[in-house]
């Protein structure tokens, strides 16, 4: 342990400086056999769980794409500061804040982890489907795959008239979400025989009428064609003579895009303000 070595350790400096507010970030969390065990984005997909739960059935587990770990776990650690802050402005006391990557993996298991303690049961990988609600999945068009969620049983009324059979919400078999995922395989089949004759457009205006939310699965050139993103101002090209495009934070106060106009330091730029 490093920091304890040199003094310079959450315990230690919150000690002498009560008013201090320290975050300690780590693997495994502070406490346990493995707090000092090193790790990865990887690495803690994979043990806490979430790897497990990632890829379609028909294929073999597969790591998320984003470094969903280490960015929650960044977030997670600044709502605690925020949290501690607020407590001094209170108290006038400082905290020691930990947080660790293990700790939100087992945070983003956490629904599974209550299926399994209430059943006993993992459900199988569902590619792009969902545990519990069925339909609620994408499915294959004439031009490639459209994500349809119709959450609750007006939505599902309202799929079903999409699909040109309004007969069905009011059918035994497929009257709740209940008795549709007791018949999954055979309502999934026979969505997708009648998806697969029109196009992506075709369905997606469809349901935008009737309200029932709808996307394409999009690669990211795709994502970066949007209207939507370039209304939201995102993304900027802020060094000259680069292409590069670099984000902007995901929130917005009184209307402005909080560190649009951002630009990483040059070495030594800011010495003298620090």
């Amino acid at each position: 342990d490093v920091p304890a070595k040199f003094g310079f350790d959450g315990p230690t400096l919150t000690k002498r400086f009560p008013r201090l507010i320290y975050a300690d970030l780590g693997a495994f969390g502070h406490l346990g056999p493995w707090k000092d065990r090193p790790g990865y984005e990887p690495i803690i997909q994979a043990v806490a769980g979430l790897i497990s739960l990632n890829g379609d059935p028909s294929g073999p587990e597969a790591r998320i794409g984003v470094s969903i770990i280490d960015l929650s776990t960044g977030m997670w650690t600044a709502i605690g500061v925020l949290a501690a802050l607020a407590k001094r402005t209170a108290t006038g006391q400082g905290s020691l804040v930990n947080t660790s990557l293990f700790e939100s993996g087992l945070m983003w298991t956490s629904n599974h982890v209550a299926g399994w303690s209430v059943t006993g049961k993992m459900p199988p990988r569902q590619g792009t489907g969902h545990p519990s609600l069925t339909p609620y999945q994408a499915f294959e068009c004439s031009d490639g795959p459209l994500m349809i969620c119709p959450g609750n049983d007006r939505l599902w009324r309202k799929f079903a008239e999409v699909l040109g059979h309004p007969e069905w919400p009011d059918e035994a078999r497929f009257k709740t979400n209940v008795q549709r995922a007791e018949r999954r395989e055979m309502l999934l089949g026979m969505i997708s025989e009648i998806m697969k004759k029109e196009s992506r457009a075709y369905w997606s205006a469809k349901l935008d009428a009737l309200g029932v939310p709808n996307g394409p699965l999009n690669s990211v050139p795709q994502v970066m064609e949007l209207a939507q993103v370039a209304a939201l101002a995102m993304f900027s090209q802020p060094y000259a003579g680069s292409n590069a495009l670099f984000h902007g934070l995901p929130l917005s106060i009184d209307g402005e895009r909080a560190g649009a106009a951002e630009k990483a330091p040059k070495i030594g730029e800011h010495d003298g303000k620090i």
